[in-house]
């Protein structure tokens, strides 16, 4: 019964102290652990943050990347380091490109990113030994996009007064997480005998340039 008594006595002194503390305006146990997670999390950003390295045993070497190994390792450290979008980074996926490669110039590619948002960032030897920013690539301002597309398809039609762009339903713009970004754009134009058809327009820019275009007859 003492033991049982103690108890009560601790709780009750407990109890009262706590009802003191909010009666004389002072901070509650959840304002109290709340402030100092706070601290905690204001201390734990202003540590500066630890830069990893990779190294030879890091990656996977093939016939294809092994001569490159030199090259290979310091461009992935300099993309871990600058672009904002490879903090998460798979070294093992380091290898050349080859449809980026020509034959006076090798690429490079690692994937960057996490599961649904994966991508692929590229470099070469110059890259790396002219010490080149490789920072993240920024996607093309929307309006921009669509103004070099239109501009496309009007250099491209037969008549670029009659081209009418469906602009509400006929228009997709897509910007992916690697700078990357598609349109799909439908309109109307006279062909060569006056007679209005339906089109499709394919535009493809990698940051601010457009790479990729195409028009196709909609049937």
């Amino acid at each position: 019964m003492g033991l049982i008594k103690s108890v009560i006595y601790v709780c009750g002194a407990i109890i009262l102290m706590v009802a003191l503390i909010v009666a004389k305006g002072g901070p509650t146990p959840e304002q109290v652990k709340a402030k100092a997670q706070a601290e905690a999390q204001k201390v734990q950003s202003s540590q500066p943050s630890v830069q990893r390295t990779f190294v030879e045993a890091d990656f996977d070497w093939y016939k294809s990347n092994s001569p490159y190994k030199k090259t290979i390792i310091a461009g992935v450290n300099k993309i871990h380091r600058e672009n904002d979008k490879c903090k998460t980074i798979d070294p093992k996926s380091a290898d050349v490109s080859v449809n980026r490669s020509t034959p006076s110039t090798v690429t490079f590619f690692v994937t960057c990113g996490e599961d649904g948002s994966l991508f692929s960032a590229y470099f070469t030897k110059a890259d790396v030994d002219k010490d080149t920013t490789l920072s993240a690539v920024e996607n093309i301002d929307r309006s921009r996009a669509i103004d070099l597309c239109e501009a496309y398809v009007k250099r491209n039609a037969n008549h670029p007064s009659t081209v009418n762009f469906n602009t509400i339903m006929g228009l997709t713009v897509e910007p992916f997480i690697n700078g990357n970004t598609r349109i799909n754009y439908s309109f109307t134009a006279k062909n060569g005998f006056g007679l209005e058809t339906k089109h499709n327009a394919y535009c493809f820019f990698e940051g601010s340039r457009m790479t990729e275009s195409n028009i196709s007859e909609d049937r």
